[in-house]
């Protein structure tokens, strides 16, 4: 009898431990079948009521407040087995218990609370950059249409003044030269002629580059498709680069035209989706409608051709596909040479 008296607490600490360890592990339903199970026990070894406090906050975590009224009526009937000093101090515990619970709950709400805040403050922080961002985008956008806008401004100034000046200055030499019977002049007049003919060309040359690099590719690609919005459903994707090389621009522009000229002339779809792509080492465009008409390609017919030549004239490759699900084209031209990438 004193091995058990010395034991005994040592296994109810133990048995207490593991049950309360197996109540958290396992699923509330399973809990809830342990402390059923420990109420039952109680009733044949009331000294496993001492633990009723933690199996008080067990409870209370695993959220089964119908199983404290259980506790409740082990522990009424297990109580006649104790002493004073052992109601009063299971009492005790079991407010602490209750105490405890109220605060760890407390504590939770409020980690959950700051989580949610957080994960608010973060998402609001992400839409700020993404508006940042967008806001960024359009400014640098508006900035490259009002220097494109500059640059046409000053080609049209140079190639309506300075141009117009220079064809007239060669006119009236050209007449001087004809009305000139005095040798001595003869060779400065060609001279003059030949300076102004060179500044008139050079002047020329730098007019027709400062007009192609005002290619805006963006706004010529929605003005392209601006025109098939009243029949379809246009969808839209353009990561091209403002900075591409002219020629590529122009090629790909002509063979979206063409294209989209084929979709409104042929197609009897409802749906058209044109993809503008730059990819590290070749530019891409697909042009795709989901029309039913076309199952059999015509090459001469639709100008294929055509857009065929633009594409392997850039150094690319170009293919149609017509099938029950639509027609589709497919551009891509390499980044061949540097010239081309800057």
């Amino acid at each position: 009898m004193q091995l058990d008296n010395i034991y005994l607490p040592v296994l109810v600490f133990i048995a207490t431990a593991a049950i309360s360890e197996l109540i958290h592990i396992l699923s509330p339903r399973y809990g809830t079948y342990i402390l059923a199970g420990y109420c039952i026990f109680c009733l044949f070894m009331p000294v496993f009521c001492l633990t009723f406090p933690v199996f008080v906050y067990d409870t209370l975590v695993i959220r089964k407040y119908p199983l404290l009224a259980v506790l409740a009526v082990a522990f009424a009937v297990s109580v006649r087995t104790f002493v004073s000093f052992q109601i009063v101090f299971t009492l005790i515990t079991v407010l602490i218990a209750v105490l405890l619970y109220w605060r760890s709950d407390t504590a939770h709400r409020l980690q959950v609370m700051m989580t949610e805040q957080r994960d608010r403050a973060a998402e609001a922080n992400l839409l700020l950059a993404q508006k940042n961002k967008s806001i960024l985008q359009q400014q640098d956008s508006e900035i490259y249409t009002a220097t494109l806008k500059e640059r046409n401004r000053i080609a049209r100034e140079i190639h309506d003044n300075v141009g117009h000046a220079l064809t007239r200055a060669l006119l009236q030499i050209g007449a001087l030269k004809i009305l000139n019977h005095d040798e001595n002049l003869h060779e400065s007049i060609i001279s003059i002629q030949d300076t102004l003919d060179g500044a008139l060309t050079s002047i020329r040359s730098s007019v027709h580059d400062l007009h192609d690099t005002t290619i805006h590719l963006g706004k010529q690609v929605d003005a392209c498709t601006a025109s098939l919005t009243e029949r379809f459903t246009v969808h839209q994707e353009n990561s091209i680069s403002e900075h591409t090389p002219k020629s590529i621009k122009l090629c790909l522009l002509g063979i979206l035209k063409e294209s989209l000229s084929n979709v409104a002339r042929h197609s009897n779809g409802d749906t058209v989706s044109v993809v503008l792509r730059e990819h590290p080492a070749f530019y891409q465009l697909v042009v795709r409608d989901n029309g039913t008409g076309c199952v059999k390609i015509q090459e001469s017919g639709m100008g294929l051709s055509g857009m065929r030549e633009r594409a392997e004239k850039a150094g690319g490759i170009f293919s149609a596909t017509a099938s029950k699900e639509g027609f589709r084209i497919f551009v891509s031209i390499p980044k061949r040479n540097k010239e081309q990438t800057e």
